[in-house]
């Protein structure tokens, strides 16, 4: 209801550079996201971001507290980036964080290398909302975390590449008009549960407010998912994953793991190489990315 309850909010905002203007033709850095026209207009603003901050080879440790529930944590964050881009973070261990890094209103960074762990509940590994072209590379996360790999509200063509989650898995797209965004390439520990029809696991537990729902808007992309059971399905028993409240168009290519799986997402994907590795293009992000150099 958000998306008509505020009707000059707009639903969608990418950051670009604009690399020339003639007459009445503005060229900008990267493609549109949508198709604007008369009748869907776009607007252009000046941004002026924090630019080349650089976060690199440092341990950030919170003390072992109490953990008291969802949204009414400590405050125990590690790095929050907000008005930034083209920036980046490299080999950041965070322990007993609420969140390792929350990201707002940024742009172009790269966060690499990232390790989250210690005994307490975290609401986020890392939280990319509200962002667009943010790129997670080899994340490893080792605590329990609510939202393991987060796209939240209004998150764009953003990537978790490579990225290891060893303690309740979850792929959490959070609402808000979030799209256009990939999961690649990731290896998901999990323990089943047990339903009267066999096992399942929730994987694909999206969240968010009612008020910002569908799960995700379009072409939200899974790609060569590793799914790891460690417990609660035999081995020849079918585990079912489960998306139960998702968004439209999704594309669900590459999901195996260690058992035979099922998937039950909805409303229902495009689904390609269930129960197969992708081995010709283990990274989509990686097999597009060197088409573009190559040209």
């Amino acid at each position: 209801s958000h998306h008509w309850t505020f009707k000059n909010r707009p639903i969608v905002a990418q950051k670009t550079k604009i690399t020339a203007i003639e007459g009445n033709e503005v060229t900008i850095a990267n493609p549109l996201l949508h198709d604007i026209s008369e009748s869907l207009p776009a607007d252009i603003d000046i941004w002026q971001p924090l630019e080349n901050i650089g976060i690199e080879d440092i341990n950030i440790v919170f003390p072992n507290a109490v953990h008291y529930g969802h949204h009414t944590e400590e405050g125990y964050n590690g790095i929050y980036f907000t008005g930034a881009a083209n920036s980046w973070v490299r080999n950041l261990t965070t322990t007993n964080a609420d969140s390792g890094i929350l990201t707002y209103n940024s742009a172009n960074l790269t966060l690499r290398d990232i390790r989250t762990d210690g005994e307490r509940e975290a609401h986020y590994g890392i939280h990319l909302g509200n962002v667009n072209n943010i790129l997670v590379e080899r994340l490893q996360v080792f605590n329990p975390v609510l939202h393991s790999l987060t796209f939240n509200t209004q998150a764009t063509r953003n990537v978790y590449k490579d990225c290891h989650i060893f303690n309740k898995a979850t792929l959490d797209q959070h609402a808000g008009a979030n799209h256009q965004n990939l999961f690649d390439n990731a290896t998901l520990f999990i323990k089943a549960k047990r339903e009267n029809d066999g096992p399942v696991y929730p994987l694909f537990d999206g969240s968010g407010a009612g008020y910002w729902q569908p799960g995700h808007g379009g072409f939200n992309t899974a790609w060569n998912l590793n799914v790891i059971v460690k417990s609660g399905a035999n081995p020849d028993e079918t585990l079912t994953i489960q998306g139960l409240d998702e968004g439209p168009d999704a594309r669900i290519i590459g999901l195996s793991g260690n058992r035979n799986l099922s998937l039950d997402y909805r409303p229902q994907p495009y689904v390609d190489f269930l129960n197969k590795r992708i081995t010709s293009a283990p990274s989509l992000y990686e097999y597009q990315r060197q088409k573009r150099l190559n040209k």
